[in-house]
Formats: C-alpha cells, sequence, structure tokens
C-alpha cells in the first residue's frame, strides 16, 4: 500500500510538472509574440502616402486638363489610366499583399471612370445644354406660380 502511495504521489507530481512546463510555455510563447507581431510590408505612414500619390496625381490631371481644356473624354482617359498604373504598380511591387484593398479600390475606380469616359463620349454635356435646362426650370416655375 505504501508503495502504490509512493508510485501515486511521483505520478502527481510529474504531471504537475507538466503542467507548469506547458503553461509556462505558453506564456512565454504569448509574451514573445507580443514583441513578434506579424508585419504586413507597410507601415501606416507609408499607407498614407500610397494613398496620397494616386490622389495628387487624379486631382493634378484635372486641373491640368481643365486649364488648357481639353475634353471631359480625354480628362477621364488619363485619370483611368493613371488609377490602372498605380493600381497594378501597387499590386506587384507592394511586399506582402500590404496594398492589395487599395490596389483593387483603384482598379475598380479605373474602370467607373472609363464608363463615365465613354458615357462622356457618347452623349457630351455641354454648358449651352446646362443653361438651357436650367432656363426651362426658371420658365417652369414661374409659370407656376399664382398671380
Amino acid at each position: 500500500m505504501a508503495v502504490q502511495g509512493q508510485e501515486e504521489e511521483s505520478r502527481n507530481r510529474i504531471v504537475n510538472i507538466f503542467f507548469f512546463c506547458y503553461f509556462f510555455d505558453i506564456l512565454i510563447s504569448t509574451k514573445s509574440n507580443i514583441y513578434n507581431m506579424s508585419h504586413n510590408g507597410i507601415d501606416l505612414d507609408q499607407y498614407i502616402l500610397l494613398i496620397i500619390y494616386p490622389s495628387i496625381a487624379f486631382f493634378a490631371i484635372g486641373f491640368i486638363t481643365k486649364k488648357i481644356d481639353l475634353r471631359k473624354t480625354v480628362t477621364y482617359a488619363l485619370q483611368a489610366i493613371i488609377c490602372f498604373g498605380f493600381s497594378i504598380g501597387y499590386y506587384l511591387f507592394i511586399p506582402y499583399g500590404g496594398a492589395l484593398g487599395l490596389s483593387l479600390i483603384l482598379g475598380l475606380f479605373g474602370i467607373l471612370l472609363v464608363i463615365l469616359a465613354r458615357k462622356e463620349k457618347v452623349s457630351p454635356v455641354t454648358t449651352d445644354t446646362m443653361e438651357e435646362t436650367e432656363g426651362e426650370e426658371m420658365r417652369r416655375e414661374e409659370g407656376d406660380k399664382p398671380s
């Protein structure tokens, strides 16, 4: 009986040692994971810059084409090319998919700009037609008022 009690006590010690080692290992690995966090290849400040670069190019093209009085179709097409260029560049050159979401958004925005360019080419909106529609609305409002 005494031998059985000693065996049981030694098994309990071994089990306790294993649990202690397992728990200690979890603590150590958790602590080391805090300091070794995963990284997607770019920092937050770099990501903000990756957002600003296409925005600057996009608005610069809009400003320049307005100053030299280009058609809206050409403006939309140039802006779409810029969006596609940045989208492909971000997809290929940013490591670990760090700007994959931004790349997809720029690609979708480029598709939207191509659709706008096509719509503008099919039925262009000129300032004359805009003034005519505004004039008709004004005449309708004046006609609706009781005398």
